[in-house]
């Protein structure tokens, strides 16, 4: 888009202005041009004029403006203007002065002056046929050239009046001529007939153009645009100037028109800029507050808003009420310290009684009664001797037949009658939003979730709606529309208590919800904090309406939503209130075929034209198809633009250079693309935009870049010839080097054998080792060997090792809870079965009730753990063509598990036994499956861990049937789904247990792979990978807090692993033990260069590489102390790792920018920090010792100490300041940490 003004010309593309100077003659008496215009020839060429007569063309090729003729310099006359310019042909220009018409002609630049116009002051000429339309000072000639003579008059009207402006209309056959006081005037084409149009237009009428197919614009100085229907000529709309609205045109001066080809009017104004009417806009009324001016809304922030019952807008504001007459058109206000000087009183809530009075009540206002029509306001606090309220900070009121109900933040909500004036009182607060069930029922939206107050016996009931609820929309008796806070839009039913959900992840701007209204259609309006969404239940779509479609604001205020007598939608926003007509408010489908602008095309981030002496383009770059580019210059950037003047903030752009990137860049609003050290070769640059989510069309471009000289194929020849006259020096050195790298691959030969030989000779010798400890010697060499040989034995050995291990982790078991969908997580258990059930043929039947499709608290892997020995000890005793069934229930305390079988059974003797004891039944010894009697054992543990309780029954040769039961929730369990960190509940489950570290073994040996876990899995979680490769693909799931690797390895080596590991900053914090049987210095030195913590030679006893380990882990507990006292008393945090101390001064900067943001936490981090949830927990775990929660609370709490220490804040003002916005809560922890509460701890310190 092209603009011309009083200092040059400026494109616009729809995100950045460039402007043209034109080139000024000062010597000439042209250092002030006035005003510009722009022209298009018919070859779309763009040219400039000015008053003072200069006429330039734009050059493309140097993108710029050139001076073409003067007209001042064919008069002689420097008051000479240049009113207009009309192309007559592609060579010829028709230019209106106040001199008469000059024909130039272009290819030779000269000029004439058309005989019969000498004398006209002409403003402009318009061409149909071969008939002239001369707008002059003194009427409107209608005239033909002849091509010998003078100037020959068909028809002249309007004398002595000053014509402007005239517009053709051939569909209809008329001309419309406008003047500059006179009005508006239309004749037809064929009849001479000539009427003024009886229109409200006095003005100037500068422009008329056509405007859609059968609208035409009319720009008028002083009155703005009138747009008037073509075959009526009535007024369809006027464009003027509206400062209570966002999208009225600048000013009503208006000196030109342009229509774009998507139908979008520009106006261009004197003194006001350009104005752009967006024919997609749609249609929003604004009530906004002007200052100083009593006749406009009271405030901007819109709080409230009502339609009363005579059909009267009401509006609570942060300053007060206002009311505005739809009757009268005037405002009346309330409590509004703007303008009465009254203290500010931010109303939140009106509502209106059934005797027709308007009671409004807010935040430190308590309550008022306004009775308008008698002029009466009555004002009521809970400080007053028979209060009505119970709380000074209303949120709610609500009118229920003779009853008002008051609700807020603190106290207590009550009714009151208002024609007994009894008031009751209800032991319930937090109240944002009440809403009408019946005569018996009323629905509250608390703060913690929805709920059902009974208004007979006071009794309230909870609903499955849990989360703070904000608006409440009923719909019909028992059915809801609940918005939430940050918990999206509820669908909810009561007479089942279920709910459907909405949020963003399908497709709602916000999971704010700030008002809800349905439409006379249907349709769904939600206000949210970011945008306005319209709902369609049937099918579920969502449009989401912001500012770049009309709205004056994104942000929408909490239950500010009322639907009008007339089906108007009226809400309160940020910016004032809007109201609309759902009926007039729909997406308009915006075109597809928008072709992205490469305009600018960059080599070294310089800007290369076609007409540089370097020729890399031979035309202008936005009519370049193909590029070639020398190899020395092969950093090249490309600038580009789709010209989107409705929605530019939702466009973005995706590129690819084809041969170069790997795919589609992800869309973005960036406008460049840039490419360096591009390797020679043809390359295809596609770009492209994506409007509101609409790909658009492609622009391709083809760049080659050439080959340096250097890699010619006259280059390789001559390379080959100096390579070849260079074989017999090669050649005689070969036999040199050839016995030195014999020598070499005899060493690392050696080295190889000796650490092959190692390994089998450490599993020899600790496993001897182990025996002489377990077992006196007894002098018998030919036992001990026999013991050594005997499998079974050493069978038996590793059992009891796995044993031990069992009853170990049966004593420091804790539970770690989260909620899971229960029938989804049993069904999975139970398919995995399947197979093996199958392979016995074994029919598993599976009852889970429809109450089991819920989410409950249960540690996952522990009851796993049951189910597997249950399950599997049921499919191992189980004969061939047995059944095992499976029940499961959920009522309103517990959940059930019932698993029976047709197997083997147990005793009456030795059922005693069961859950007691590591045990195994003498039917269950004889059936010959192989088991160790310890798997019941641990499900009893287990369950008793869980707070459940388990028996069963059993008969031989008939089968068992167990039965379990847990309860649906634990004391203090919180649902931390949102930023999956899981809090200790109790003293009996937490997160993780400290004292199981998992360590990862890395060792391409099976055997001593196989031995280390066995040394290390009664201490530690071990797990062991063949090679490197594979231990790197699995750090990310395994999460390890030690790595113990093997140096020499097929593949990728161990150093090579220990270099990838520490010099990433998703695993640099993991500590790394080299374990091998090279124990050269230099191999030890590099080793620990690379940021291995320990270095073991092979063979290792045992005790050695577990003391080793334990250390390891001593060591980084002290470190983690060491990091929190650090921080604690603000010195700089320090740690061993230079991967570790970047993220840390990255974690620690993060923290202190957002430090007074209370909605910081683990989302907010890993989104700034690009890391996962569950490696940014660990990081941060295994580096301080603390969870992120616990770490951001200790900087938030060591932040606060600075600011109580420095005397300028209370307590509640530290609070804030530190991102948490409960002091008491604040008071608590900061107790928790110092010892002393905020108040003592500043005592203490002065």
């Amino acid at each position: 888009m092209w603009i011309s003004t009083k200092l040059g010309v400026d494109r616009f593309d729809g995100k950045n202005f460039r402007h043209y100077p034109l080139n000024l003659f000062p010597d000439q008496g042209y250092n002030r041009i006035g005003v510009n215009y722009l022209r298009c020839s018919p070859d779309s060429t763009l040219w400039v004029f000015s008053e003072a007569g200069l006429l330039f063309q734009y050059d493309e090729r140097k993108d710029e403006f050139e001076l073409i003729y003067a007209v001042r310099d064919f008069f002689n006359n420097h008051s000479i203007i240049l009113n207009d310019v009309m192309f007559d042909s592609p060579e010829t220009i028709l230019l209106s002065t106040s001199k008469g018409i000059l024909k130039l002609n272009l290819p030779d630049r000269m000029a004439s002056l058309l005989s019969g116009t000498e004398e006209l002051s002409v403003n402009q000429v318009n061409k149909n046929d071969d008939r002239y339309y001369i707008s002059t000072r003194d009427g409107l000639y209608i005239s033909i050239f002849p091509k010998i003579g003078p100037m020959e008059v068909c028809f002249r009207c309007l004398e002595g009046k000053n014509v402007l402006s005239t517009y053709v209309d051939m569909e209809n056959r008329r001309i419309l001529i406008g003047t500059l006081d006179a009005g508006l005037y239309g004749r037809s084409m064929e009849m001479e007939d000539l009427q003024k149009l009886p229109l409200p237009i006095t003005k100037p009428i500068r422009s008329i153009i056509s405007y859609t197919p059968d609208k035409i614009a009319v720009g008028v100085d002083l009155e703005g645009v009138f747009v008037i229907d073509k075959a009526n000529l009535t007024i369809d709309k006027q464009y003027a100037y509206n400062e209570t609205s966002s999208t009225s045109i600048f000013t009503n001066n208006v000196r030109g028109l342009f229509v774009d080809n998507q139908f979008n009017l520009w106006v261009a104004t004197y003194h006001g800029g350009i104005s752009f009417q967006d024919s997609y806009k749609l249609n929003f009324r604004y009530f906004q507050h002007r200052t100083g001016d009593s006749q406009s809304i009271g405030n901007d922030v819109v709080n409230a808003v009502l339609e009363d019952s005579s059909g009267n807008f009401w509006f609570g504001t942060n300053s007060g009420v206002s009311m505005f007459s739809v009757h009268t058109h005037t405002w009346t206000h309330y409590f509004n310290r703007n303008i009465y000087g009254e203290k500010g009183n931010a109303i939140l809530t009106i509502a209106e009684d059934s005797q027709g009075r308007i009671w409004a009540g807010g935040y430190s206002f308590g309550v008022a009664c306004i009775d308008w029509k008698r002029g009466d306001v009555k004002r009521y606090h809970v400080e007053d001797r028979n209060p009505i309220i119970s709380t000074n900070y209303i949120y709610s009121i609500y009118p229920d037949g003779d009853l008002l109900w008051f609700g807020g933040i603190m106290g207590d909500i009550t009714s009151l009658n208002i024609k007994t004036g009894l008031v009751s009182k209800y032991n319930i607060s937090k109240v944002n939003q009440f809403e009408r069930q019946s005569d018996r029922l009323l629905m509250m939206g608390l703060y913690s979730g929805l709920f059902i107050l009974n208004k007979e016996t006071s009794e309230i009931k909870s609903t499955a709606i849990t989360k703070e609820v904000t608006t409440i929309y009923r719909i019909r008796d028992g059915a809801y529309w609940v918005g939430t806070r940050n918990d999206g839009l509820y669908y909810y039913d009561m007479e089942n208590d279920s709910i459907r959900h909405y949020t963003v992840d399908d497709h709602l701007s916000s999971n704010y919800i700030y008002g809800i209204a349905s439409d006379a259609e249907g349709h769904l309006w939600i206000a949210t904090e970011n945008g306005l969404n319209k709902l369609s239940p049937a099918s579920g779509i969502i449009e989401v309406f912001d500012k770049q479609d009309g709205l004056p604001s994104n942000q929408f205020n909490k239950s500010a939503c009322w639907v009008c007598r007339n089906g108007d939608i009226l809400l309160g926003s940020t910016d004032g209130a809007i109201l609309f007509k759902p009926d007039e408010i729909r997406k308009t489908k915006l075109p597809t075929d928008n072709e992205t602008i490469v305009y600018q095309f960059d080599v070294f981030n310089e800007p290369v034209y076609c007409t540089d002496a370097s020729n890399l383009l031979c035309e202008p770059i936005y009519k370049t198809d193909r590029i070639e580019l020398p190899y020395n210059r092969n950093f090249f950037s490309f600038h580009f633009v789709t010209p989107n003047y409705q929605t530019p903030q939702k466009t973005q752009y995706s590129y690819y250079l084809e041969g170069h990137d790997i795919s589609w860049s992800v869309p973005a609003s960036t406008h460049v693309a840039t490419y360096s050290k591009v390797a020679p070769g043809s390359y295809v640059f596609h770009v492209k935009s994506v409007i509101d989510g609409v790909d658009q069309k492609e622009r391709i471009i083809y760049v080659m870049v050439a080959e340096p000289w250097w890699n010619t194929i006259w280059a390789r020849l001559v390379y080959l010839a100096l390579f070849s006259l260079l074989l017999f020096y090669i050649y005689r050195m070969i036999k040199q080097k050839q016995e030195k790298r014999n020598t070499e691959v005899k060493i690392d030969f050696f080295v190889t054998t000796a650490h092959d030989l190692l390994t089998p000779l450490n599993l020899i010798q600790a496993p001897l080792k182990d025996l002489e400890n377990e077992i006196p010697p007894s002098g018998q060499g030919s036992q001990l060997l026999q013991m050594a040989l005997n499998n079974s034995s050493k069978l038996a050995h590793y059992v009891e090792k796995l044993l031990d291990f069992q009853r170990v982790s049966l004593n420091a078991s804790r539970l770690v809870v989260s909620k899971q969908m229960l029938e989804a997580f049993l069904r999975h258990r139970l398919d995995s079965f399947k197979l093996v059930a199958g392979n016995k043929y074994i029919h598993i039947e599976n009852k889970l009730e429809d109450s089991t499709r819920q989410e409950v608290w249960f540690d996952k892997e522990k009851i796993t753990r049951i189910l597997d020995n249950l399950l599997s000890n049921a499919i191992k005793y189980t004969p061939y063509g047995g059944k095992i069934s499976i029940e499961a229930s959920v009522d309103e305390h517990k959940w059930y598990l019932r698993i029976k079988d047709t197997g083997i059974g147990i005793s009456t003797r030795e059922q005693r036994h069961i859950f007691k004891h590591i045990f195994r039944a003498d039917n269950a010894i004889n059936s010959g499956e192989i088991g160790s009697g310890i798997g019941l054992k641990l499900v009893g543990a287990l369950v008793k861990l869980h707070q459940g309780k388990i028996s069963f029954r059993s008969k031989v040769d008939e089968g068992t049937e167990f039965f379990l039961s847990f309860p649906l929730t634990y004391e203090n369990a919180v649902d931390h789904s949102e930023n999956s960190e899981n809090v200790p509940l109790g003293h009996d489950v937490s997160v993780s247990d400290p004292h199981v570290n998992r360590v990862m073994v890395v060792e391409d040996d099976p055997e001593m792979s196989r031995y280390i876990e066995m040394s290390l899995s009664d201490v530690y979680h071990v797990k062991t990978f063949n090679n490197a490769v594979e231990a790197l693909d699995g750090i990310d799931a395994f999460s390890p807090q030690l790595i113990i690797s093997d140096v020499l390895m097929p593949g990728m080596t161990g150093f090579e692993f220990c270099q990838k590991v520490k010099g990433n900053i998703k695993t640099s914090h993991i500590p790394f033990l080299l374990l091998t049987g090279v124990t050269d210095k230099k191999s030890i030195l590099e080793g620990m260069r690379l940021g291995a913590i320990d270095y073991i030679a092979k063979p290792f006893d045992k005790e050695v590489l577990r003391s080793k380990i334990a250390n390891i882990f001593e060591l980084r507990q002290a470190a983690q102390r060491q990091c929190l006292e650090e921080l604690k008393n603000n010195n700089a945090v320090e740690l061993s790792n230079k991967a570790d101390n970047e993220f840390m001064e990255k974690l620690l900067k993060l923290i202190e920018t957002n430090i007074d943001n209370p909605e910081l936490n683990i989302q907010m981090m890993c989104s700034e920090l690009a890391m996962s949830r569950t490696l940014l927990y660990n990081k941060i775990t295994q580096l301080t010792g603390k969870s992120p929660t616990e770490f951001i609370r200790i900087f938030r709490l060591k932040q606060a100490a600075a600011l109580l220490l420095s005397g300028e804040y209370s307590v509640t003002d530290v609070a804030f300041k530190v991102g948490i916005d409960n002091p008491k809560y604040f008071s608590r922890i900061f107790k928790e940490f110092y010892g002393v509460s905020p108040k003592e701890y500043l005592a203490k310190r002065e």
